[in-house]
């Protein structure tokens, strides 16, 4: 066999189904080729005990990638194998020993054949927490395709296509490491910016108290034409009346689900409005909130939401100012006293439209990490990942796991598509399983993809952690 080096690059299949090539096809399955892989891992931060490169097949890892995603605005992506989850990729290429000079690898007798098609794993391991890189998805929309997986260019109608042994990875790989903080690391004050709270007397106004102490954001809906919240089974609909927790038919007893829909629709010429998300009990008689942008399109809003459970009041906003101006009815979900049934959650937002910022969560106890490229782990999940502006995105843990190590929170501005610095805020709320003490802090902080490679490291949830301030 002949020695050829070649470029792997990101094709389509046309190089794989030229007519007359069956018999060529059937040559390179039937003498399983093997290849050298060679390329370069690029580390940020503190170097990992050790690194991987490993190759995996969207045919062999089906459960590793969610195809429900491949319909995008009612038409379906070509060749679209969905998102990647690497948590659940188990079963690899066929491949050798790898071997590493420096920053560059070799991973020797990696089996192909005519069919290839796979994607890259990159990472590193040991006492540092790694992110991963994926090289064979679209790095805008984050798809696996035929379009953007490594797949063997050569025309099978060449006999010689067979005498390969060596390729080249099309880009290099870039992953950042860094131990885990021993203790909570929020952001510089003069970076943090408290959520902005209406005045006492327009407060006092828009507000009620309930003997039990619960604050629910009200309103009268006269903007709005409609409300409601689905889980796909049951509705609260709070288009003509508000929906409290006791009447909500989405009931805590059955644990709500993690996405939500919510849709409503206005009269008002708007092009963007608010959604409003309260969670936990008022602090001093003051709602504790978030206030989503969300887009408006021919007067409706369909949108995802996702809440941590426990006591929560959802609603819609013409404006982003709790003044009792242009709100909904609200929609309480269970009860005041009813925490959160999982310990961590995690909820991230930004103000600049199409635009791509990643949470990021690590178990210090696993060292295993939830991010856009790993949705779900024992420990907990990510439900939805929003690649084109404002979010939300939450990462929750799962309900009874307890971490002893705690967890670290993280965010990752992955693409500004040319729209550059965007506001970004993330609320998390961690319940201590032994104590019971509640840790829910507000940050905001102005991220740019020229500021320390976008990264915002928030701080370190978990028991005997202080709470940042």
């Amino acid at each position: 066999m002949n020695t050829t080096n070649f470029r792997l690059m990101a094709v389509g299949t046309a190089a794989l189904a030229l007519s007359g090539c069956d018999a060529v096809k059937d040559a390179i399955d039937a003498a399983g080729i093997t290849v050298n892989v060679v390329g370069t891992l690029n580390v940020s931060g503190d170097e990992p005990d050790g690194r991987s490169v490993v190759l995996y097949t969207p045919t062999d890892n089906p459960d590793a990638f969610d195809a429900s995603v491949c319909t995008v605005e009612g038409v379906e992506v070509p060749g679209c194998s969905g998102r990647i989850d690497v948590s659940k990729l188990d079963t690899p290429v066929d491949q050798g020993a790898t071997t590493w000079d420096g920053d560059s690898f070799t991973v020797a007798d990696v089996t192909i054949s005519s069919d290839l098609g796979f994607v890259a794993v990159l990472t590193g391991s040991g006492g540092a927490s790694c992110t991963q890189d994926i090289i064979g998805f679209d790095e805008t929309t984050k798809l696996v395709t035929l379009e953007s997986m490594i797949t063997l260019d050569v025309d099978l109608s060449d006999p010689t296509a067979t005498d390969v042994t060596e390729f080249v990875m099309p880009r290099n790989g870039n992953i950042r490491c860094e131990a885990p903080v021993v203790e909570p690391t929020p952001p510089p004050a003069e970076e943090i910016a408290e959520p902005e709270e209406p005045p006492e007397e327009v407060l006092e106004e828009v507000t009620e108290v309930a003997d039990d102490g619960s604050v629910s954001i009200s309103g009268d809906g006269a903007e709005w034409l409609s409300f409601s919240i689905t889980d796909g089974t049951s509705t609260a609909d709070a288009s003509e009346a508000a929906v409290t927790g006791e009447e909500n038919p989405i009931n805590c007893d059955d644990g709500i689900a993690p996405v939500l829909e919510l849709s409503a629709s206005t009269d008002a010429d708007i092009s963007e409005a608010f959604v409003r998300i309260q969670v936990g009990e008022a602090v001093d008689g003051v709602p504790v909130y978030l206030t989503d942008r969300v887009k408006v399109s021919g007067g409706d809003i369909n949108w995802k939401i996702s809440l941590p459970g426990g006591y929560a009041v959802v609603q819609v906003d013409t404006n982003a100012e709790l003044d009792g101006v242009g709100e909904s009815l609200p929609i309480e979900f269970c009860t005041p006293a009813e925490l959160p049934a999982q310990e961590l959650w995690v909820n991230t937002t930004w103000d600049k439209d199409d635009t791509d910022i990643d949470t990021h969560v690590t178990e210090l106890g696993s060292m295993s990490e939830i991010a856009y490229y790993s949705s779900s782990r024992d420990w907990g999940s990510l439900d939805i990942d929003v690649i084109y502006g404002y979010g939300p995105e939450n990462v929750k843990s799962t309900p009874g796991y307890s971490s002893e190590a705690g967890y670290e929170v993280k965010i990752h501005y992955y693409s500004d598509h040319g729209n550059g610095p965007t506001n970004t805020t993330v609320r998390v709320v961690y319940v201590d399983p032994t104590s019971g003490d509640v840790c829910d802090i507000i940050a905001t902080q102005v991220m740019s993809m020229d500021r320390e490679d976008g990264w915002w490291t928030v701080g370190t949830f978990g028991p005997g952690f202080a709470c940042p301030e």
